[in-house]
């Protein structure tokens, strides 16, 4: 009896180790993918500070400030990776009263590298108006450049290249929305897999590790938004919507 409770015993403790592992891999190649945009965004402009003989003491500065803006991404990503280790850890959620326009203007400023490189087209429609949303936002701007990485990759065979971001107000259910719709005319996703785009650790790409598009369905919810897809023969499209700040509410004013 005791040596078949040992046994038992050191079947379950392999187990538990073995999950363990599988779940440290799962994190590993989560944070990696995480990691992966930041850095791409470093390389773009530091080939640019080198290999532009003519870039003006104005544009170095505005690269290198980006460059320091995006290892402190990276340092952020790492921290809040580190403290989902930790159990009962994990970051504050912290809103704030932030621009749309501001938040696509440093999401351009971030991609453009790659777009010139990838001679990708490369257009945000910025709305003609102020819009104010309360998020954090950090996150919204990871769901971006995460759903823009995917989008710049599946252009990879494509001869013409072109990548839209259109952003504006609107109702629904009686509320004021922002809905961000990024697009692209890449070959689409199949329909078979489109039911699980958003499942985690599951991925179309040889190369993908299943997260980024999990994490952006787990972040637009942390901000009280919803994302969808849909997609074709022709290009896919992301809706993500936002709430905005209400009507009367002035800016930095507690919700």
């Amino acid at each position: 009896y005791l040596m078949g409770y040992l046994s038992k015993k050191d079947n379950t403790i392999e187990r538990l180790h073995e999950q363990k592992m599988v779940i440290m891999g799962q994190m590993a190649a989560s944070m990696a993918h995480e990691v992966r945009n930041p850095l791409s965004s470093i390389e773009g402009f530091l080939k640019l500070i080198k290999e532009d003989p003519v870039l003006s003491l104005e544009k170095r500065d505005e690269y290198i400030r980006i460059v320091l803006q995006e290892t402190k991404q990276i340092n952020r990503i790492v921290t809040q990776f580190l403290q989902f280790s930790r159990k009962g850890h994990q970051e504050q959620h912290i809103f704030k009263d932030e621009s749309l326009n501001q938040l696509l203007q440093e999401v351009q400023d971030l991609v453009e590298p790659r777009t010139i490189d990838d001679n990708i087209m490369f257009t945000i429609h910025f709305p003609l108006e102020e819009i104010m949303m309360h998020v954090q936002k950090e996150e919204v701007k990871q769901v971006l450049l995460n759903i823009l990485q995917n989008a710049f990759e599946a252009l990879a065979n494509q001869d013409r290249r072109a990548v839209e971001v259109e952003a504006y107000r609107c109702r629904v259910n009686g509320k004021d929305t922002v809905e961000i719709v990024v697009s692209d005319n890449g070959p689409g996703i199949p329909e078979e897999y489109m039911a699980r785009v958003f499942e985690p650790f599951y991925s179309t790409k040889t190369s993908g590790t299943g997260i980024g598009l999990a994490l952006c369905k787990e972040l637009v919810t942390n901000n009280n938004g919803d994302i969808q897809v849909v997609s074709s023969s022709s290009g896919t499209k992301f809706f993500i919507r936002l709430p905005m700040l209400e009507t009367g509410i002035k800016i930095g004013e507690e919700i």
